[in-house]
C-alpha cells in the first residue's frame, strides 16, 4: 500500500512531556487522521509512552539521538493513529538539553 506524506513537523522535546499535533487540512480546517508516522530523534535522547501516561526522565521507552521511531511498516495491517494521538515524549535523564523530533505523517 503506497503512503502519501501528509505533513512534516518539528517538535521540541524538553523536561515537560509533549505530544504530537495532528495535521489539519488548510482547505477546510478538518483534522487529518494519519495512519503512519516516521519520527527522527535529533540532538538528545528521549523517552516516550503511548498508553495514556506521560513518560518520565527514567520511565518510558528510550530512544537515542540519531534513531527513529518507525510506525510505517505496511507489512502489518495496523493503524498507528491511536499511537500518534496518545504518544507523549520527554527528554531522557541522560540528555544534555532538549531534543527535536522530525515527524512525517502519512495517510
Amino acid at each position: 500500500m503506497p503512503m502519501n506524506l501528509i505533513k512534516h513537523d518539528q517538535v521540541p522535546v524538553g523536561p515537560t512531556a509533549v505530544g504530537l499535533t495532528l495535521p489539519v487540512r488548510a482547505s477546510n480546517g478538518e483534522t487529518y487522521r494519519p495512519r503512519r508516522a516516521l519520527i527522527a530523534v535529533t540532538d538528545n535522547p528521549i523517552r516516550w509512552r503511548a498508553d495514556g501516561t506521560a513518560p518520565g526522565f527514567t520511565v518510558g521507552t528510550p530512544v537515542s539521538a540519531g534513531s527513529y521511531i518507525d510506525w510505517t511498516d505496511s507489512e502489518y495491517d495496523y493503524d498507528a493513529f491511536q499511537l500518534i494521538k496518545r504518544v507523549k515524549f520527554i527528554q531522557a535523564d541522560s540528555a544534555s538539553g532538549p531534543a527535536t523530533l522530525e515527524v512525517d505523517f502519512f495517510d
